[in-house]
């Protein structure tokens, strides 16, 4: 029933096969999960017209909006006209806000989401920096 462990190549053979065979095992359910949660994401150059009809998708093109830097040093008003407002509660003429903070939409993250947000700051009506924001939930 056993098998047969009484030389050294057997015994070796058997405490090899004891131990890598929980180590296969891992990896196998390790790749198996990987292949089960994995989504594809693509990277998309910026474009006005998709910006505005896609906000749930907006995420794709934020590594071009940080790469260009087509954002720094532009007034609100032209930032307004490039990506529209925030938020319906801001009125151009009298906003004071320093930083603005866009929804870029979402996207599935593991077994979870992943929440994405635009931050621009502003310093003197002149936007400094952008940054991305990445909520795992």
């Amino acid at each position: 029933m056993f098998p047969n462990l009484t030389n050294a190549n057997n015994l070796l053979s058997g405490l090899l096969a004891l131990g890598l065979a929980p180590l296969f095992t891992i990896a196998i359910f390790m790749l198996f999960l990987n292949v089960l949660v994995y989504e594809y994401h693509p990277n998309r150059k910026f474009e006005m017209e998709s910006w505005h009809e896609n906000a749930q998708d907006r995420h794709e093109m934020s590594e071009d909006l940080l790469e260009s830097q087509l954002l720094i040093n532009k007034t609100k008003a032209q930032i307004a006209t490039e990506l529209g407002l925030p938020n319906d509660d801001i009125l151009l003429e009298l906003d004071t806000l320093s930083i603005w903070t866009y929804d870029m939409g979402v996207r599935g993250w593991g077994l979870g989401w992943k929440f994405y947000y635009l931050n621009i700051d502003f310093d003197n009506n002149l936007s400094k920096s952008v940054k991305i924001k990445e909520v795992i939930d």
